[in-house]
């Protein structure tokens, strides 16, 4: 009888442990799917020669400074109405070799380090790697181009970004939600431009050195992310009709 009744509990606890284990596999998959969705690019070994970062140094792409030969745009007022957002004021950027135009790492008052990534925008990558050159595709695609020219908006995003957030101490807003796994996170950044405190994914739209792509969020201020979205195309419309940035190469 005992050896009965200890079969039986061993069947009921394999069957937890597959129920468990099956669980586990479909949660992995909808976290698979996800991250395919809001892809980044992958971090792997780059190619090193001139000729397999695509040749692209020659390329020049235009980014005006304030609204000088760009197009005007009434940019969204920072607002914090939201309590599910930490606001990390004092920021600075931290020197690091994957720094780029959507994604870098960042100081904030309190001394804590983070690698943080923008909601809703993706800049081109700036080099071409062994793992990124179907990402790249898209990105051309994208700016209605090629792969040597696209890497030079990714260039020109890059050092965009890295020059304006290296000038003076800027604003994180964050939840803390994880982009693929813990080491980076989702983040709105505000910074001081043209006299006032605009989104960074807004100002980059306006230059025409991102797409829209990545994950959206509702803005601090509680606004949808559709309308925040389709504010964003808004914008595109006006650099993409003067020929700004990515769709003047």
């Amino acid at each position: 009888m005992a050896k009965k009744q200890n079969i039986s509990k061993g069947r009921i606890v394999l069957t937890i442990v597959i129920a468990v284990a099956a669980w586990y596999f479909n949660e992995q998959k909808k976290t698979d799917k996800e991250a395919a969705q809001y892809a980044d690019s992958s971090q792997g070994s780059e190619l090193s020669s001139e000729a397999q970062q695509g040749g692209s140094s020659s390329v020049s792409v235009d980014v005006a400074k304030g609204n000088e030969g760009g197009v005007k745009v009434k940019f969204t007022q920072p607002k914090i109405s939201s309590k599910k957002w930490d606001v990390l004021d004092g920021c600075q950027l931290v020197k690091h070799r994957h720094n780029d135009g959507d994604s870098f790492h960042v100081i904030d008052g309190g001394g804590k380090k983070t690698e943080f990534r923008l909601y809703f925008v993706d800049t081109p990558e700036s080099r071409l790697h062994q793992y990124n050159g179907e990402r790249l595709d898209e990105q051309a695609q994208y700016f209605q181009t090629d792969r040597d020219a696209v890497i030079g908006v990714g260039k020109a995003a890059k050092a965009f970004v890295l020059d304006l957030l290296e000038k003076e101490p800027f604003q994180v807003v964050t939840q803390w939600e994880n982009v693929y796994g813990p080491e980076r996170k989702y983040c709105y950044v505000i910074v001081k431009w043209g006299g006032q405190e605009v989104y960074l994914h807004e100002l980059l739209v306006s230059k025409g050195l991102v797409r829209i792509h990545t994950k959206p969020m509702t803005l601090p201020d509680n606004t949808s992310s559709s309308r925040q979205r389709k504010r964003l195309y808004e914008i595109q419309d006006k650099a993409k009709s003067a020929g700004i940035g990515g769709w003047g190469v």
